[in-house]
């Protein structure tokens, strides 16, 4: 059962002890789904990744924490339960060590691969900011990140 996009980026955050910014965040959250899927075969976010501006983005997160910019997001998580411990948040724990030592460079790098799902949506989709299909995002796991 997939858990809500604030649930996995109070996670996040929590993990990163609130250094993480908006962007880097969502990133993060995309590359959690994304292996999450690929995975597990389910999503791990119960909301649609977005296509906005060439980068994916969960549009409650934007909205949530578009206050913050490019400064570390503090604990606004104020409906969020801190003691969550589903396989979902259990994931997150497990893959974070990893992720968050990738630059900005690796991990931007990584959300935007040629003909991966953002690319993809892009390519076949008229204007922006519509919904990235988990179809895309779980062939895009398959073609770039499958060990």
């Amino acid at each position: 059962m997939a858990i809500s996009s604030l649930e996995a980026a109070y996670e996040v955050c929590r993990l990163s002890n609130w250094t993480i910014n908006h962007e880097r965040l969502n990133a993060l959250l995309y590359l959690l789904h994304l292996y999450y899927l690929g995975e597990k075969d389910e999503p791990l976010i119960d909301e649609n990744f977005r296509a906005w501006f060439y980068r994916p983005m969960l549009v409650t997160i934007y909205l949530k924490l578009e206050c913050f910019h490019g400064r570390p997001i503090q604990n606004v998580f104020y409906t969020v339960n801190p003691h969550l411990k589903t396989p979902e948040i259990l994931f997150i724990n497990e893959k974070f060590d990893y992720l968050i030592e990738l630059s900005d460079a690796d991990l931007f790098e990584k959300v935007k691969y040629h003909n991966g799902a953002l690319d993809r949506t892009f390519r076949e989709a008229v204007g922006e900011k519509i919904d990235i299909p988990n179809t895309y995002i779980k062939q895009e796991y398959m073609d770039f990140h499958q060990k």
